[in-house]
């Protein structure tokens, strides 16, 4: 019966309405089901496209149950009661259950979103986890941010401990050197053959002198802590590497706390978008030697390093 356009089913004891009941009925205007035993429709069971291309319906006088599973057919009622599509609307459609909305008007009856959409137990997790992921998150990225600073406090907290001053000096090395290590060619070509085989003094770099197997930071703190004086060699590199940061840091410190003679070679200029807080608190506040090309300038260059590092 796919053309039929009315159907009456009025006293006719029906208790449900099933998804097949009307689905292939696209023709349908007049539904009359008044007089039954309906106490849940499913919105798959009358469709809204069905519903809306009815010029009458009739659902009053069933024991309605209203509850959430109703909602929906009691919004779209309350959409179509100024145009009398629905017959005995609002009067006859009356709740049967639950106990504390019966005998109300479906007309009435409302629901919270909350009532409707209960969270379910993930939700809840979900809301209280969201907050502590978001504070974890934002604690691992200061710390992983400001990790070269808490490593400069940890040393600044180790050095406040109360040691016994003995006189005398007991350096291991004349002086600790800084340097990234894309410069290590010139610090082992340029560097060391003059200060190690012509001055004689005894250097302490990081790819031959660290302790294999030591923490990196403890490596720069120990042997800068061995080194009467601290030669550090700016360059572009030098600005972009966080480890030499780390050993800007340490060595500044120990010019402030421990009057350890800082001594500056600048390599090359050091570009704006290198040029951080520290390099500029490091140029404001210590004279550098400045490395050239040119033959003449590199005499005078190793003759104020010469005197700088003089034992």
């Amino acid at each position: 019966m796919k053309q039929v356009v009315y159907i009456s089913l009025h006293s006719s004891q029906v208790t449900q309405l099933s998804d097949e009941t009307f689905k292939e009925n696209k023709h349908l205007r007049y539904l009359d089901l008044r007089y039954n035993d309906i106490a849940h429709i499913q919105e798959s069971a009358l469709r809204i496209s069905l519903l809306n291309n009815l010029h009458s319906l009739d659902l009053s006088q069933n024991p309605f149950v209203c509850d959430c599973d109703l909602e929906w057919l009691i919004k779209w009622m309350k959409t179509k009661q100024d145009n009398n599509v629905i017959r005995r609307y609002p009067q006859g459609y009356i709740c049967s259950l639950p106990k504390e909305k019966s005998k109300m008007r479906l007309s009435e009856i409302s629901f919270t979103y909350k009532e409707c959409h209960p969270w379910s137990p993930w939700i809840w997790v979900a809301i209280i986890a969201s907050p502590c992921v978001i504070v974890i998150g934002i604690t691992v990225l200061l710390l992983y941010r400001n990790r070269w600073n808490i490593k400069h406090y940890i040393y600044l907290l180790r050095k406040r401990r109360n040691y016994q001053i003995i006189n005398g000096h007991n350096f291991v090395y004349d002086a600790f050197v800084g340097y990234e290590a894309t410069d290590s060619a010139w610090v082992r070509r340029r560097l060391l053959p003059v200060l190690e085989e012509e001055v004689g003094l005894k250097l302490c770099i990081h790819e031959r002198d660290f302790q294999p197997g030591a923490f990196i930071n403890d490596n720069i703190v120990t042997n800068m802590d061995k080194s009467e004086k601290v030669v550090l060699v700016l360059s572009n590199a030098f600005a972009g590497s966080e480890w030499c940061m780390f050993e800007l840091k340490i060595a500044h410190s120990k010019l402030i706390e421990d009057e350890t003679e800082l001594v500056i070679i600048l390599l090359e200029e050091i570009d704006g978008r290198n040029m951080n807080h520290s390099l500029k608190v490091l140029f404001d506040t210590t004279t550098y030697i400045e490395w050239t090309e040119d033959v003449v300038g590199q005499e005078l260059f190793w003759t104020k390093l010469k005197n700088v590092l003089k034992k």
